[in-house]
């Protein structure tokens, strides 16, 4: 992932125009976009690993646990805690973006 602010200077764009070209393209703001992304891999090694280590979630640039639990909540509708435990599997949905 590279900052938005590096890109907008590598294409000689404002951060403002890529913002509005990628909502365009994809439906979803960049912001959303890397939030999913972070929560996508999370998935990912969960479904690999069966756990999801402090190093990982930090790893991942959540700045806190508050802030990994709150993403988590807004994508699967529960705590992380609740859901690894309830899911032997994850959905493949997350997996493939």
């Amino acid at each position: 992932m590279m900052p938005i602010n590096e890109l907008a200077a590598q294409t000689n764009r404002s951060k403002r125009s890529l913002e509005r070209i990628f909502i365009d393209q994809t439906g979803l703001s960049l912001k959303t976009f890397s939030r999913l992304h972070r929560f996508n891999h999370v998935i990912q090694h969960f479904n690999s690993h069966k756990n999801c280590s402090p190093d990982l979630i930090h790893g991942l640039c959540y700045y806190d646990q508050a802030h990994f639990i709150n993403d988590f909540k807004s994508f699967s509708g529960n705590s992380p805690l609740d859901y690894f435990k309830n899911h032997e599997g994850v959905n493949e949905f997350f997996t493939t973006i």
